[in-house]
């Protein structure tokens, strides 16, 4: 046991020290992983108003067109406008093209 604590203590990671709960009859040793130190962050996305819209709007008709984008929003953005927040979603992963083209959609990831 002195040893496992002197390597926590010693580790260039500094691990979470084991936690020791003893009673008449057991002794209970818990080490800690230094995995998390590992594991990469997620990032947090950004999205704008009308991108949120869009997230709602596929979470309940499953896909959405350049044209449906713009109706939704009702008609106050161009079509380039609707394009480029659709390929910035598609960019940041949050949703991808299906076709190419005239017939292209987009779904939720």
């Amino acid at each position: 046991m002195n040893k496992i604590i002197k390597e926590h203590k010693t580790h260039l990671l500094r691990p979470k020290m084991p936690r020791i709960k003893s009673d008449k009859h057991t002794t209970l040793i818990t080490i800690f992983s230094t995995k998390d130190k590992f594991e990469k962050k997620k990032e947090i996305v950004e999205l704008n108003d009308r991108q949120r819209k869009a997230i709602e709007f596929l979470k309940k008709e499953r896909k959405i067109t350049n044209r449906d984008y713009v109706k939704l929003l009702g008609g106050a953005i161009s079509g380039d406008t609707a394009l480029n927040d659709l390929r910035d979603m598609a960019k940041k992963g949050i949703i991808s093209v299906k076709r190419k083209g005239r017939s292209s959609y987009y779904v939720i990831r």
